[in-house]
């Protein structure tokens, strides 16, 4: 019950307005709840009392990308590479952010590397098929998108991008099953 979550995690923060960690966790709540200007506000009070909060520059970044803002979501991505979070999802949130301002080789670089770090990474397989996609090699994205719907069978963007992709290389019966 997140919106049950968000509540007791603001009475907290009542209780001990000094701490950056509620601050960063009602900010997750509100994320997952779509509120994203408030989330974003939570992660500035974490980030105000903890400048280096690797987590809510994260999280941060994450509200600042969904608001269409990925230039800021960048740099909220880098800052917490700075401050020494190194995980495959957050190389993922920082080739997405790349991906949306256009800068596909980049973002493909940042793809490469959260698979490099965990191979499972459904997310990474995902946006490194449809970058690929985009960079109209193909036959690499198709593995990108088979690959991702191995690890995530449940899910409907891999096959959405292998279709896509099918569909481009004109190869109509294969894309009609997908």
């Amino acid at each position: 019950d997140l919106v049950a979550a968000a509540s007791l995690i603001a009475r907290s923060i009542g209780l001990d307005e000094r701490n950056a960690v509620a601050h960063n966790n009602h900010g997750a709540v509100l994320l997952a709840l779509r509120r994203l200007e408030e989330a974003l506000t939570a992660f500035d009070r974490a980030l105000a009392l903890k400048p280096d909060y690797a987590e809510a520059l994260n999280n941060g970044g994450n509200a600042l990308l969904g608001l269409g803002r990925a230039g800021e979501a960048l740099d909220r991505y880098r800052r917490a590479l700075q401050a020494g979070l190194r995980n495959a999802t957050l190389l993922c949130n920082l080739g997405s952010a790349l991906h949306s301002l256009g800068r596909l080789e980049e973002a493909l670089a940042a793809f490469d590397e959260a698979i490099a770090l965990d191979a499972g990474h459904a997310d990474a397989h995902v946006n490194r098929g449809e970058t690929l996609r985009l960079l109209k090699r193909r036959e690499e994205a198709l593995a990108s998108f088979e690959r991702a719907i191995a690890l995530a069978p449940d899910r409907a963007e891999p096959f959405n991008g292998r279709g896509t992709t099918l569909f481009e290389m004109d190869r109509l019966e294969e894309a009609l099953r997908d």
